[in-house]
């Protein structure tokens, strides 16, 4: 017999509904990756555009908001200071807020700025 009988196919299909509705609850838990835009307009002016989505979950923001700044230390390589933040929902057909877009505006600080006196 190439292929399993009818039955046993559903069977199979039904254990695998049980862990597929929790995908798209982990996935508005957790930060999605961050977009890099360099807004340099003189070359080395060190000035980025970071964006990053966010769900309606319980503390979604404010993970997010510690995974961009993990993200603005590594691409500055020091301390960096947020010029500009943007918080824009994005709606779904029927006018429903589904995510939210933050995107903040930074400028990396040179070493002299973020070493203390």
């Amino acid at each position: 017999m190439l292929f399993p009988p009818i039955k046993r196919l559903s069977k199979i299909a039904k254990s695998m509904k049980s862990p597929l509705w929790a995908i798209p609850f982990l996935a508005s838990c957790s930060s999605m990756t961050a977009d890099y835009k360099s807004n340099d307009t003189e070359k080395g002016s060190g000035i980025y555009s970071i964006t990053s989505l966010y769900g309606g979950g319980l503390r979604s923001r404010e993970t997010t908001i510690e995974f961009m700044d993990i993200d603005a230390r590594n691409m500055c390589n020091s301390e960096y200071t947020i010029i500009d933040e943007k918080t824009l929902p994005v709606m779904n057909r029927l006018g429903e807020v589904r995510v939210s877009r933050l995107t903040w505006k930074i400028k990396c600080n040179s070493e002299a700025e973020a070493a203390p006196p």
